[in-house]
């Protein structure tokens, strides 16, 4: 009833296109929410990690789980001096060495230094399908000043560079490329996942996987090798953000919500999958992933092996697996069914917890 007076309200809204026409009801539920929030600011609403949900939670509870990732101390540490001008003057000095030697426009120059940053601030996200209901930590990395350069090189990288087969845009990729696929009669259905992906890529394999892609790469971007590293390095030191009164810095692994951190991870996972697919003594049915969740099909007495080739690859980058329960697995938003080794599909949604 509710989404259909919803639906009736946007209906008069789009046809009468003055604020003063929507459902009344609508406008009182607003004001209400309005009202709760002033009487109860020990509470903050935020968006779920997954699943397209609000979440209402005290505001200490919010800082306790936070402060528990922080202290995390192989990913975070706090620092007594804040690096935004820091970086912003090696942007700076680095484009103007670009636009001296004419590699790129003084336009560009001005567009990727731009000045006036502040240091990024850390939120988190709740993960209401964990046990404990964790935090992800987010990263609002529109105020770092490598922000522009981490775009210039994202763009020219993640554009140029040909993905291999195995990587998946969405769910309705995946969807077109298992539905009906019939598996061997010993297969299973078994996911993959890295653990904290961003905070433990190793930023020696991103260089070198960017390196061994330079073919693909020296005639996309205006500078040479040796400048496109150090770019990167640039980039890698803006892993620091702010909770709260402290500043933090990322200790390994690449700047969370840096647009780049997507590009060199992905690239990072092809070679370690290649790598370690080659190292296994069967051939999966298949194997498909989407950033780092992994979904694939092998021998039900190969799992544990294949689990140990995946996390002897770097000790930084470790997995876990789970294999179908009742012929089923979850993977993104899809719920792949075997059955009878024939593979279906349906959607599906992750179990939330409310009170």
């Amino acid at each position: 009833m509710a989404r259909q007076d919803f639906t009736n309200a946007l209906k008069k809204f789009i046809n009468i296109p003055s604020f003063v026409h929507v459902d009344k009801n609508i406008l009182h539920k607003i004001n209400e929410t309005k009202i709760f929030q002033n009487n109860n600011q020990d509470l903050l609403f935020l968006k779920a990690d997954k699943g397209n949900t609000t979440v209402v939670m005290n505001k200490q509870m919010y800082e306790e789980k936070m402060l528990q990732q922080l202290s995390n101390n192989n990913s975070y540490k706090v620092v007594r001096y804040d690096l935004t001008c820091t970086l912003q003057h090696e942007v700076k000095k680095l484009t103007m060495d670009w636009s001296k030697s004419k590699l790129i426009s003084d336009q560009l120059r001005r567009q990727i230094a731009k000045t006036d940053y502040l240091p990024p601030r850390a939120y988190g996200l709740l993960k209401i399908h964990k046990p404990d209901k964790p935090v992800r930590i987010i990263v609002s990395f529109t105020d770092s000043p490598t922000i522009n350069l981490a775009r210039f090189l994202s763009q020219r990288i993640g554009n140029n560079i040909v993905p291999p087969l195995s990587r998946v845009r969405d769910s309705f990729a995946l969807v077109n490329s298992i539905r009906n696929f019939r598996l061997p009669p010993d297969h299973v259905l078994v996911s993959l996942d890295v653990v904290s992906l961003f905070t433990n890529v190793p930023r020696d394999l991103a260089i070198n996987a960017v390196k061994q892609r330079w073919h693909q790469l020296m005639d996309k971007i205006p500078v040479p090798l040796n400048e496109l590293i150090k770019a990167l390095h640039i980039c890698f030191k803006a892993a620091i953000f702010k909770f709260n009164q402290n500043i933090y810095a990322q200790t390994y692994g690449l700047p969370m919500s840096s647009p780049l951190s997507p590009i060199l991870s992905d690239l990072v996972l092809d070679d370690l999958e290649q790598y370690c697919l080659n190292k296994l003594d069967f051939k999966p049915s298949f194997y498909f992933r989407y950033v780092d969740d992994i979904i694939t099909a092998v021998p039900s007495d190969k799992v544990a092996e294949m689990l140990s080739v995946f996390n002897q690859f770097h000790p930084r980058l470790q997995f876990t697996s789970e294999i179908e329960f009742n012929h089923r697995i979850s993977f993104l938003d899809v719920l792949i069914i075997n059955d009878n080794q024939l593979i279906k599909t349906d959607w599906f949604h992750k179990a939330t917890w409310s009170q």
